[in-house]
């Protein structure tokens, strides 16, 4: 009677204290550029992602800086407070920790700057929409289901993208 075998081999990333160290430096100086030149926050995260929040709503303007939209009478300002940097940062600091550990290839930090448009116009989205559902909610209370359609859209996306690298990493484990 054959035996079966079957191949394990744990598939789980678990970073060393000088993976941790490069996850820190690189996103700290991340957030550091996007500090001291936070001008580029219109052009490469408000702008990009304004425009895929105008072409689901079917309007919107760009002045420059913020974009601005209206939706059933209420007015939507997604300005450099929701430009969806911080994520930018700590994705591509995870994915940079990764590389750095031998881990995954270069081309998987490419990816980090369409996620971020992605999952930033996705937050804007359905803000927009709970708020239109919601209008007879204080101004508080909408700012607060913001931030949490943000950690929530957020924490999913990067969990995500945590379980498809070790999804990756456990295929090739096989190889």
């Amino acid at each position: 009677m054959p035996i079966l075998c079957y191949k394990t081999k744990s598939t789980v990333f678990i970073p060393n204290k000088q993976d941790i160290v490069w996850l820190c430096l690189s996103y700290f100086l991340l957030r550091l550029i996007f500090y001291y030149f936070a001008e580029l926050k219109a052009p490469f995260f408000i702008y990009p992602s304004g425009q895929w929040v105008a072409l689901f709503l079917n309007n919107g303007f760009f002045n420059g800086q913020e974009w601005i939209y209206t939706q059933q009478g209420m007015i939507t300002i997604f300005d450099s407070q929701c430009s969806g940097t911080t994520f930018f940062c700590l994705i591509l600091s995870y994915l940079f920790m990764r590389y750095k550990a031998k881990n995954l290839t270069i081309y998987w930090l490419l990816i980090c700057y369409p996620l971020a448009l992605i999952t930033n116009a996705s937050r804007i989205l359905c803000s927009i929409y709970i708020y239109q559902y919601g209008q007879s909610l204080s101004q508080e209370i909408h700012e607060y289901l913001h931030l949490f359609i943000g950690l929530i859209l957020f924490l999913f996306t990067f969990i995500g993208l945590i379980l498809v690298l070790d999804r990756q990493q456990w295929s090739a484990s096989f190889e």
